[in-house]
């Protein structure tokens, strides 16, 4: 692999790892300026970051009834859409 190709893959792993960062700041500022032209002062644009945090501190919440396949069928979902 030359430098170019390595400068390539490093372009591109940048590039989704800012996708994955910036996402939510486009729809905060966008709530942003909606609220704004209506005349109103709305959220804060860093209000998706602090949904996501709070969500992902949140655990499983499992009744005694639940069986096993209800705790793997999220895993094995996103395992086969990362998969593919």
């Amino acid at each position: 692999m030359n430098d170019s190709e390595k400068m390539l893959h490093f372009y591109w792993i940048l590039m989704f790892f800012l996708t994955l960062v910036l996402a939510p700041s486009m729809t905060g500022i966008l709530c942003k300026v909606k609220a704004l032209s209506a005349g109103r002062r709305g959220p804060s644009i860093f209000l998706p970051y602090r949904e996501l945090w709070k969500l992902l501190q949140k655990g499983s919440v499992y009744s005694s009834g639940s069986s096993d396949i209800t705790r793997i069928a999220p895993m094995a979902s996103l395992a086969a859409l990362t998969g593919a």
